[in-house]
């Protein structure tokens, strides 16, 4: 007890960030209740007041007071309120001619260039109005040159900010709620215009045009791909990396050598400290007063806060800026800071001056790896003994680099699980070798060459060639660890229960491997008492939760279906009792590359749901938007067993499911020898259709559409149809040949609610009591069609649409049935 009071008061702020972070994320999860979080922000700091007037204790207060401030300073972002001309109060199907200042760099990708405009002013037939708010824009074409603050003008409709509405999937609209954008728009092709913008504040324009020319200069010094990350490295630009890219840095586990982080800022701080000394040195009037060091530390800081702004201040740039900060202020004024606690400051300083970034992925690595090395290095003593040296020992220096990269890989775990699914099983060895190079010679040459580029540009191009040949060097070692068949496995998304297990399990480790190293004598074997009852508990923790998953998964009862948003396609993940998945089609736009459904949708749903390997996939029929979602769920997942009726497409996602199919050797026997009728676990599975005699290559689409593999789930009373994309000839043909053997309970729209299929008399024969609809409504198709939706009105059919619902489940147990959305989404905040 004697220890956690001593820690409470030499760390004070420890307790405060904590709140503060337990406040924002109670604002997050419980919005709009600003009143009584106001009312309670103000009872705290009166009574603070009156104690500390009254010298009373008040230890408590400040607690409350930051949590109080923690969920109010989130607000804006979650529960904003809108002025009369904010541009949501515009959005809707007219087109607006937009003027605006571009609000940040312009990305581009191979297909969009999308930027935020910071709208002035809109325009139509009616006249000019005045707006306000921010809009992310997409232009697709041969954009102008654009920098930030330029001035835009553009033809777009404004358009609400949509999710893709499932469990354990990415929250875009939060993403950009957080940055202010409530939001987005298509530009009209030909319509953007481009002007220079002098006026206004000049820093944020030439900030952007130092990093253009840097850019330039990186381009034109280095190889494509090897300039790309080297922009990464220097100034902070990853739009230009592709994602293969990313994920074999991700794969080798050294995605953290791609963020400007405390190396880059060490560095930089290193060096001008060393020139300012050097230069203080020859100033008497500095050197007589002994200010020599502490004026080369002061004017260190310049240098250092260019560079942050130079990089665009991503949170583990603004983290590394903050710690340095705090570290050089203890320099001059001579006193010795502790790590934890300087962390504790910059992240408290990070999150007040911004709540939101406690929800980037940054924020939370960058952290979450330091936060780990300080508290491990001060724990087990390792380094420290050397530190009092003036020349560490060779050993002890790769003992220490080997323990900094054990507890950065071991820090961030739980939380690369969370948000990539993927562990690397190399990061070790790669960090082992890369780091080095990258951290000792990529790096320091380059920031040489930004440094010189100013004052001649024949040594900084000598200084970034090195740079750029080393990485060159570097990266081909990296791709060829990423390439081996062991690099990395995927993973089942953890929980926040799960990851304050680990945490709880690896600070007791720390602490037991802290006592065993350094014993004390006095406690004896009380000394262990604490670390063994935290693993303990923490042991506990996880045992629960795995007990949890496993009678979720493999003891249920219960059938469970659920229909995903995927937009305009089909997926369904159907949980059988006693364990056994199948999931039904994925989903799928034309182009993979601008989304690929099965990897930003579909996988997340999977891992989030513990789910890592498939028994039965049934691709129902080989159109885009079925078929596409399911190529990395092929290539990532455990696949047992596909159903398919075997017509090939001349496509190439067809090409390549069968490609995927081939190399992981999983089983897809001819659509003749799978069994039409089977009972698995209790449920029966009949393939109805097709019959007999279908072409086994497409001739068109309706063709391949009519063809689609229809499949009724039964489990006791209660019936699921899932007709995939079949239009009217087929549903008479099923009528005929099947009869009331298709009736069925539920029954997902055929062709998503398209007026081709739902005819009345397979409608009459199926008989449904709920109609799932795949769809976009909002979208172009406007699906269901008017007379299909009206037509399930009439015969008292209830319309369940995952465009509007997001994600549906439905539960039964064999006699009744319960379907509900599993999230909740809330339209974009309308004005209050």
């Amino acid at each position: 007890m004697k220890t956690v009071q001593a820690d409470a008061y030499l760390r004070p702020v420890i307790p405060l960030l904590v709140c503060l972070i337990l406040g924002i994320v109670a604002g997050v999860k419980l919005p709009g209740h600003e009143i009584p979080a106001g009312l309670i922000l103000f009872a705290c700091m009166a009574l603070l007041v009156w104690g500390v007037r009254r010298q009373r204790d008040a230890r408590i207060l400040p607690l409350f007071l930051f949590l109080g401030l923690g969920y109010l300073s989130i607000q804006p972002w979650i529960h904003p309120r809108f002025p009369a001309d904010h541009v949501v109060r515009f959005i809707g199907g007219r087109q607006w001619q937009v003027t605006g200042i571009v609000y940040g760099p312009p990305v581009s990708n191979r297909h969009y260039l999308n930027f935020v405009v910071a709208v002035q002013g809109l325009a139509d037939e009616t006249g000019r109005r005045s707006a306000s708010g921010k809009v992310r824009v997409s232009y697709d074409g041969e954009a102008p040159e654009m920098a930030t603050g330029d001035a835009v003008t553009f033809s777009a409709r404004l358009l609400p900010i949509r999710n893709f509405n499932n469990p354990g999937g990415f929250d875009y609209r939060r993403f950009l709620a957080f940055q202010g954008v409530f939001a987005r728009g298509y530009i009209v092709k030909g319509s953007l215009r481009v002007a220079p913008r002098p006026e206004g504040n000049p820093i944020p324009r030439l900030i952007d045009r130092t990093r253009q020319r840097l850019l330039a200069f990186i381009k034109a010094t280095a190889s494509p791909g090897t300039g790309d990350i080297l922009g990464a490295l220097v100034v902070g630009n990853l739009s230009p990396i592709p994602p293969m890219e990313r994920e074999t840095f991700n794969r080798a586990g050294v995605g953290h050598l791609l963020a400007i982080s405390g190396l880059h800022i060490g560095m930089v701080a290193l060096f001008f400290g060393f020139l300012f000394t050097r230069l203080y040195r020859r100033v008497n009037f500095l050197l007589w007063r002994g200010w020599v060091r502490r004026a080369a530390v002061l004017s260190s800081f310049v240098p250092v806060m260019m560079y942050g702004a130079l990089s665009g201040m991503p949170p583990a740039t603004q983290r590394s800026v903050i710690m340095a900060a705090l570290f050089l202020t203890a320099l001059i004024i001579g006193r010795r800071q502790d790590g934890v606690n300087v962390l504790a400051v910059a992240a408290l300083l990070i999150l007040l001056f911004h709540p939101p970034v406690l929800y980037s992925i940054s924020f939370q690595l960058s952290f979450a790896a330091v936060g780990t090395i300080v508290y491990g290095l001060s724990k087990t003593g390792i380094g420290r003994a050397a530190g009092g040296r003036s020349r560490m020992r060779v050993q002890d220096r790769v003992s220490l680099f080997f323990t900094v990269s054990l507890l950065a890989i071991f820090g961030t775990l739980p939380l690369a699980m969370y948000h990539f699914n993927q562990i690397s099983l190399i990061a070790l060895l790669a960090n082992c070798l890369a780091v080095p190079a990258i951290g000792c010679i990529v790096v320091p040459a380059a920031l040489l060459a930004v440094l010189l580029y100013p004052v001649s540009l024949t040594p900084a191009g000598w200084c970034m060639a090195i740079s750029a040949n080393v990485l060159e060097q570097s990266l081909k070692c990296i791709r060829l660890l990423a390439d081996l068949p062991f690099a990395s496995i995927h993973t089942v998304t953890p929980n926040f229960v799960e990851i304050l297990g680990y945490y709880l399990l690896g600070g007791a480790v720390l602490n037991l491997v802290g006592r065993l190293r350094n014993p004390d004598p006095m406690a004896g074997r009380r000394d262990l008492k604490r670390p063994v009852l935290q693993m303990a508990l923490a042991a506990l923790i996880l045992l629960v939760d795995g007990g949890y998953w496993t009678c979720h998964r493999f003891r249920r009862k219960e059938l469970q279906v659920t229909f995903l948003d995927v937009g305009a396609g089909n997926a369904a993940l159907l949980e059988l009792p006693g364990g056994h998945i199948m999931l039904i089609d994925g989903g799928g736009f034309a182009d993979n590359e601008a989304f690929d459904v099965g990897r930003r949708i579909v996988a997340p749903f999977l891992w989030q749901q513990k789910i890592r390997t498939i028994d039965t996939l049934v691709l129902t029929h080989a159109d885009c938007d079925h078929l596409n979602g399911l190529l990395y769920i092929v290539r990532h997942f455990t696949v047992k067993e596909i159903w398919y009726n075997g017509q090939a497409v001349f496509t190439d996602a067809y090409g390549h499911f069968r490609e995927a199919v081939r190399l992981e050797r999983i089983p897809m026997p001819a659509f003749r020898f799978i069994r039409k009728e089977r009972q698995i676990h209790g449920v029966r599975m009949e393939l109805l259709h097709p019959s007999a005699g279908f072409p086994a290559v497409s001739q068109n689409g309706s063709e391949v559409n009519n063809n689609s593999i229809v499949l009724r789930v039964g489990y006791g009373a209660i019936g699921i149809l899932f007709p995939g994309d079949i239009m009217a000839s087929a549903e008479r043909e099923l009528v005929e040949s099947k009869g009331s053997r298709i009736n069925s309970t539920i029954m997902l729209a055929p062709h998503h609610g398209s007026k081709t299929s739902s005819t009345q008399v397979f409608l009459e024969t199926v008989h449904p009591e709920v109609v799932v609809v795949s769809c976009r409504a909002r979208g172009r198709a406007r699906l269901p069609h008017s007379k299909v939706a009206e037509r399930y009105r009439r015969l008292g059919i209830r319309i369940l649409a995952t465009d509007l619902h997001g994600a549906l489940t439905m539960v039964t147990d064999g006699k009744g049935y319960s379907i509900a959305p599993t999230v909740r989404d809330h339209a974009t905040p309308l004005a209050r």
